[in-house]
This record gives C-alpha cells, sequence and structure tokens, in this order.
C-alpha cells in the first residue's frame, strides 16, 4: 500500500493541478521501490490528499476540492492499471449536521464516480479526520448505499425498457398493478433506512433521519450485536496477536494498567 497525502498550499503547490502530479509521481514512486525490493509484488496506489485553510493553515477533510483531487488520481490510476485506494466522506464539522451530510455525500459520490477501488474513512469520521461519530456512521451508511445505487446504473434491456408494455398500456394509464412493476419494483430502487419520505401529516413523519440515526445507536449500544466470527475465531486471534488488548505503551503506569482493564473487559 502506497498511500500519499500532499496538501495544497503546504506540502504540494496550491494549485489541483499541482497537487495530483505530487500525487501521481510520489505513489509510481513508491510502487517502483516495491518492485525493486521483491518484483511483481502486489501494490495499491493511495490518495488521500486534501487543501489547507489558509486563513488558519489547518488541513480540511471536507472540502469538494479534496474530492476532486482523489477523483482526478483515481481516474490517474486507471490510465496506470494500477488500483487504488481513495478518500471520501469526510467532513469539517464538528457535529452531526448540514454541513456533515452534504460534504461527506459529495465526497462519496464523486470519488466513488471516478472508479476508486476501495474507499476508505468514507463513515464516521468528523472535524478534519480528528474525530469519529456513531450517529454519522449510520448516516453514512445511509449515504453510501446511495452511491452504490448510482455505480449500479440503469440497466437497459428489452425488459427494463418494457416497449411492448408502454404500447399496450398507451396513454393516460397506470402501470401499478402490472406484472412488470411487481417483477422489478424490489431492485429498482435504493430502500433508505433513514431518510423519512412520509406526508407532513402522516403519523411518524416527524422522525428525522438524525433521530432515527440516533435511535438506531441507542439500540445497538443497549443490545449488542451477535459476533460475525466463527465461535472460537476472536480467542485465536487474540492468542496469536495479543497486542490487540495490551496497550503499547508503559505497562506500569497508572493510566495503562486501567486502560488494559478496560479493554480486556469489553473483548
Amino acid at each position: 500500500m502506497v498511500p500519499t497525502e500532499p496538501i495544497c498550499g503546504t506540502t504540494s503547490p496550491i494549485t489541483l493541478a499541482g497537487n495530483v502530479l505530487m500525487h501521481v509521481a510520489e505513489t509510481l514512486a513508491g510502487i517502483a521501490l516495491v518492485q525493486c525490493v521483491n518484483k511483481g509484488a502486489p501494490g495499491i496506489c493511495g490518495s488521500v490528499g486534501s487543501i489547507t485553510d489558509l486563513r488558519t493553515m489547518n488541513h480540511l477533510g471536507g472540502p469538494i476540492e479534496r474530492a476532486i483531487i482523489n477523483a482526478a488520481v483515481a481516474q490517474m490510476a486507471q490510465h496506470f492499471e494500477l488500483p487504488l485506494y481513495s478518500t471520501g466522506g469526510t467532513t469539517d464539522a464538528k457535529e452531526l449536521e448540514v454541513q456533515s451530510a452534504y460534504e461527506s455525500a459529495m465526497s462519496n459520490l464523486l470519488v466513488a464516480m471516478s472508479g476508486a477501488n476501495y474507499i476508505h474513512d468514507a463513515a464516521g469520521l468528523m472535524e478534519s479526520d480528528l474525530t469519529v461519530s456513531y450517529e454519522k456512521l449510520v448516516v453514512d451508511n445511509e449515504i453510501i448505499g446511495m452511491c452504490q445505487r448510482v455505480l449500479r446504473g440503469i440497466e437497459v434491456n428489452d425488459k427494463t425498457l418494457a416497449t411492448e408494455l408502454i404500447i399496450e398500456k398507451g396513454p393516460c394509464r397506470d402501470y401499478m398493478a402490472e406484472k412488470h412493476t411487481v417483477e422489478h419494483m424490489r431492485k429498482e430502487f435504493f430502500v433508505p433506512s433513514l431518510a423519512n419520505r412520509l406526508k407532513r401529516e402522516a403519523p411518524g413523519a416527524e422522525d428525522d433521519a438524525l433521530i432515527k440515526a440516533k435511535r438506531f445507536v441507542r439500540n445497538v449500544c443497549a443490545n449488542g450485536r451477535p459476533s460475525c466470527l466463527a465461535e472460537g475465531k476472536r480467542e485465536t486471534i487474540i492468542e496469536a496477536f495479543p497486542e490487540i488488548i495490551q496497550p503499547v505503551i508503559d505497562k506500569k503506569s497508572p493510566k495503562a494498567i486501567a486502560l488494559g482493564r478496560l479493554i480486556k473487559d469489553s473483548a
């Protein structure tokens, strides 16, 4: 894995073109180095770049330019026929609100449509990649579902075009009770879990996406979820890699002892 993270105005030229050029040069250099060490070894390029807030010199996680950069690098990786992991779904918002939603949605969709093979940081990250929100993980899951529907595109064939049905029905008639509707209705649309599509006067119309996300998190925290690992697999992993539950810090310090107990208990 060869990631690079030039930042416009600080560690790369301020222009997006200059930033993309540095991405390409650094990742290709890393891939070449991998081949020098082990010829034929698989390698993946990485794109994590962004821009700088010139008023504060802070790194930014949610600007649209970050999405543009990573989308451009994804296209360059396809030109070189190399797999790419990229960054999307991040935001500079400190709370789960309008800004966090539109920044995450724009970048996830743009990077996905550009052809990135794997998008990391795509869910949960906030505050310029410094914090994680459980509720945002739930919201981003819905955003990613919408992105996946976009990538699936429009399937065009004789069945989906339904030309004969259109001619048969003619004008001023509906398609609600047609067999064609029943056959396709469950797979044609993305069905959201959070978005509220009810009319204002309908029962439950007051439950917006944020309320539903918070409710989902509360339920998970209260009830837990069964492990996806096969029985005994977790114990085997921890036995082989004890450092997973043992902090790599001064083990004699009170904080280290307390943290170690906490992690062990939660495991």
